[in-house]
């Protein structure tokens, strides 16, 4: 069977018409029209003629414009006119051209808004200029601090630190007042030695080390080279400022006179109430003029200067209210 498409693609039968329905009966044709005459020769060539001079504009005679007189003649003026012109416009000015309005000028500024501007831009130029030298100012004087401070710490050098902590430690001293000592003493030299004999570090006279080495039983064993040594020197220093610590109450302008003049001249000044009014410390206003004042006076000052660089014990007995001499004795 043969495949139909209408049908969704499946297979349908196909009716074949019998041979009596071919057969139908004939419709009469209908009857040509009559073909027109064709024209002769001579109408054609008539027709031509005629299209030719119908459709031919170029041959026409152009328009003649009027000359201006007779479009003149043609104008029908007033009575009263003149040279072409009315009576009713004769002596009138020609209408005058309107200007061109001018474009408005802006209001002028205020003076009393601009010399405010001014003040203005004035103040803060000045608060700007103000605050560039303040900070250079600031800049200044902490680059000067820290110069002064680095100058300080130059100045106050602290060798030897273990030793002076230890034998500190051991004879009931302050490791900056022991440092303080050493600076004005020998500035840290141990082959320091004065025009008396004073030798190393702390300075000691042979004989004041010697009688310092048989109170510590050293006799055996001690001999006046050692004093070039840093441990001995440091560790006879230190019993010997114990020893006039205990001698003196502690005080540490009297300690420090003591050690520089000797322990007889101090206990004369202290006899002395022009020098000393209790007659147990010294004071530095009241000692007379000479190098165990200047001495004394350059001890004291170090002493505050090391224990501020270095050792921080002021600061925690000016808590606890303990006084110079507790400072000087006690650890």
């Amino acid at each position: 069977m043969p495949f139909d498409p209408t049908f969704g693609g499946m297979a349908q039968p196909v009716t074949r018409p019998t041979a009596a329905q071919y057969q139908q009966p004939r419709q009469p044709q209908p009857a040509r029209p009559t073909p027109r005459p064709i024209p002769d020769a001579q109408a054609l060539s008539d027709a031509a003629d005629y299209a030719a001079q119908a459709y031919r504009p170029y041959d026409r005679p152009a328009p003649q414009r009027p000359a201006p007189g007779d479009v003149a003649s043609r104008i029908q003026l007033p009575p009263d006119a003149a040279d072409g012109v009315p009576a009713f416009l004769r002596g009138r000015p020609a209408p005058a051209t309107q200007p061109r309005a001018a474009r408005p000028e802006p209001a002028p500024f205020p003076a009393a808004l601009s010399a405010a501007l001014v003040v203005l831009l004035l103040l803060c130029g000045a608060l700007l200029t103000g605050k560039i030298m303040m900070n250079n100012y600031l800049t200044d004087r902490r680059e000067a601090r820290e110069a002064a401070y680095q100058r300080v710490v130059t100045a106050h050098p602290l060798q030897y630190r273990e030793l002076i902590e230890f034998y500190a430690g051991e004879y009931n001293l302050q490791p900056a007042f022991v440092a303080s000592i050493i600076l004005n003493e020998s500035s840290y030299s141990t082959s320091a030695e004065s025009g008396v004999g004073a030798r190393g570090l702390m300075q000691l006279m042979p004989d004041t080390a010697a009688w310092i080495a048989h109170k510590l039983g050293l006799d055996a064993t001690y001999s006046a080279e050692q004093l070039w040594e840093a441990e001995t020197n440091i560790r006879f220093g230190c019993w010997y400022l114990n020893y006039l610590s205990k001698l003196f109450g502690g005080d540490p302008v009297t300690v420090a006179s003591a050690y520089h003049a000797g322990q007889g001249e101090i206990a004369g000044w202290l006899s002395n109430a022009a020098y000393s009014p209790d007659g147990r410390a010294l004071s530095l206003s009241a000692m007379p003029e000479g190098p165990t004042k200047t001495y004394a006076g350059r001890v004291i000052r170090d002493y505050a200067i090391y224990d501020a660089l270095y050792f921080q014990v002021f600061n925690r007995a000016a808590a606890g209210g303990v006084s110079a001499a507790d400072v000087l004795t006690a650890r």
